[in-house]
């Protein structure tokens, strides 16, 4: 992946720093995104279609559709070869950093919502340097009917889970004086 320095703005960077995401709209265009969306249609469908053929089967997550892409998949070539992600990944985990895969969350209509839960296993950065990355593909748009990505400000930097951290804000927002 090519990494050509100086894509991010000021702004992007102290928001990698301080809120540990960037938010980077319209990366693609529409001519590079339906293939994706086409293939990823398919993969989707032929999920179903296992399910269906066999209900028993266990599932990892109900009304999600989950998957484990190829990383030599041509069809997802613009999304692992993208400048921004080699420089975000560049930013936060340094120059040695390596992809180490592609997966796929498709959350069927009405179905896959998920509770507050952190995207990087526990102890992957209690501190010192980040030695994990998530980056998110919204390939299709996020709209009020199939609900947006949340986010929390600040929470990578947090040392307990997500929801004790949100517990004990709520206690010492509940005993504050009024």
């Amino acid at each position: 992946m090519s990494r050509r320095a100086g894509l991010l703005s000021a702004e992007q960077l102290d928001s990698l720093e301080g809120d540990g995401y960037v938010l980077v709209p319209s990366l693609l265009d529409e001519d590079v995104l339906a293939p994706m969306r086409a293939r990823l249609d398919e993969l989707v469908y032929q999920t179903l279609q296992a399910w269906d053929a066999n209900p028993g089967q266990d599932v990892e997550e109900r009304g999600a559709v989950s998957a484990t892409l190829a990383l030599s998949d041509p069809d997802f070539a613009p999304l692992r070869e993208h400048p921004v992600l080699a420089e975000v990944a560049a930013a936060m985990l340094g120059p040695d950093w390596h992809l180490s895969g592609l997966g796929l969350r498709a959350p069927l209509p009405g179905c896959g919502h998920q509770g507050l839960h952190p995207d990087y296993y526990p102890g992957h950065r209690t501190h010192g340097p980040w030695r994990s990355l998530s980056a998110m593909w919204c390939i299709s748009a996020f709209t009020p009917e199939n609900g947006p990505l949340r986010v929390i400000p600040g929470s990578p930097a947090w040392r307990a889970p997500p929801l004790t951290t949100w517990r004990m804000a709520l206690r010492r927002v509940r005993t504050l004086p009024r």
